[in-house]
């Protein structure tokens, strides 16, 4: 197996808006949503929702077609749930100092809770 590298690291709780901007068109998502933390909803909805395994992360319907990011994540990962399992995981071994209860409130939000 290949090693995926897109040189780009984003944190979905402390990202600037350009960097996540550039981080959703990696996905082949549109970043038209208004204000930072709807990126950031936007970024956890995705790989949360396990979307990068979905086909419809893979369309070509939409205008950005860059799927680098998606096919990074999957890489390594046996099934979308897998991914999921593993954010779950970090965030729950994660100190509260680490990730406030802000952030933690993003990934609730995500996820339709």
């Amino acid at each position: 197996m290949t090693s995926c590298h897109t040189g780009v690291r984003v944190s979905s709780f402390s990202a600037k808006e350009s960097e996540l901007c550039y981080a959703l068109t990696l996905h082949s998502l549109h970043s038209s949503t208004i204000g930072v933390q709807d990126l950031r909803i936007a970024l956890l909805h995705h790989l949360l929702n396990r979307d990068c395994f979905e086909s419809q992360c893979l369309s070509l319907n939409y205008v950005t077609i860059d799927q680098t990011a998606c096919l990074c994540i999957t890489e390594g990962f046996l099934s979308s749930l897998a991914i999921a399992e593993h954010i779950f995981k970090l965030l729950y071994n994660v100190a509260s100092i680490t990730v406030s209860v802000d952030s933690l409130m993003l990934v609730v939000i995500s996820v339709g809770c």
